[in-house]
């Protein structure tokens, strides 16, 4: 390769470099997912949340229901036994392309369930440990379409969503999803100076909590009346 053809090469890489990096200033940097956890400990709820600013949101919330506790046992207490939690942002195919999103999630709770024989004994020695197991997987790189693979199924998303999944003692689940406008939980960040249009905000771990604790859906899904609540 000749000096002329070499210096030609590299001018278009120069070149090529520019444009690109006006690219990314005039369009902009790509959306970003929103992801946030916590616990609802008021009513012992376990939440994900997953929104595009620009698209739809994603609330994954596990719940352990102790139904099945015979009479006279109590909870006596619950704790993380274990668990892995894993997020993967794969870069679009160009550099202002939206990336691809991908977290999974899995979690060993273990309860413990004491009889009323129990509490007249020595400590400990009436106590069941309950393992219950939560696992799933979003992937999404639209704003209106995401893949949700929960506990054995695969959910295909297009609009704001709740999963509630209701976990029960002996290892059995229902999975509920509930489609519903979830603009009072992120609001509207494009009513703010400087924000484009269509743009919504983004909710803070306490934001989510408060919002559970005053959803109807939740509240059904548990039969808890808000009036209990309070």
């Amino acid at each position: 390769m000749n000096k002329k053809n070499m210096i030609a090469i590299i001018s278009m890489v120069m070149i090529l470099l520019v444009l690109v990096t006006l690219a990314i200033a005039v369009i902009g940097q790509p959306p970003r997912m929103v992801h946030e956890d916590g616990v609802v400990d008021d009513l012992d709820l376990y939440f994900h949340y997953y929104g595009w600013p620009d698209g739809m949101s994603l609330l994954v919330v596990d719940h352990v229901s102790l139904k099945q506790r015979k009479q006279g046992e109590e909870e006596w207490g619950r704790w993380r036994a274990g668990g892995s939690s894993s997020t993967n942002k794969r870069s679009g195919a160009v550099p202002w392309g939206r990336p691809h999103y991908r977290h999974s999630e899995d979690k060993l709770i273990t309860i413990g369930i004491r009889s009323s024989e129990g509490r007249r004994d020595v400590e400990g020695d009436k106590i069941a440990e309950i393992e219950v197991h939560f696992s799933h997987e979003f992937n999404s790189q639209k704003p209106f379409f995401g893949r949700l693979d929960i506990e054995g199924g695969t959910l295909e998303l297009s609009s704001d969503t709740i999963v509630f999944v209701d976990h029960q003692l002996d290892g059995s689940f229902t999975v509920n999803r509930i489609e519903t406008d979830l603009t009072d939980l992120v609001g509207v960040a494009g009513d703010f100076e400087d924000v484009p249009s269509g743009i919504r905000g983004v909710p803070h771990r306490d934001d989510i909590k408060a919002y559970l604790l005053e959803s109807s859906f939740i509240l059904e899904l548990l039969g808890v009346d808000k009036q209990e609540q309070k």
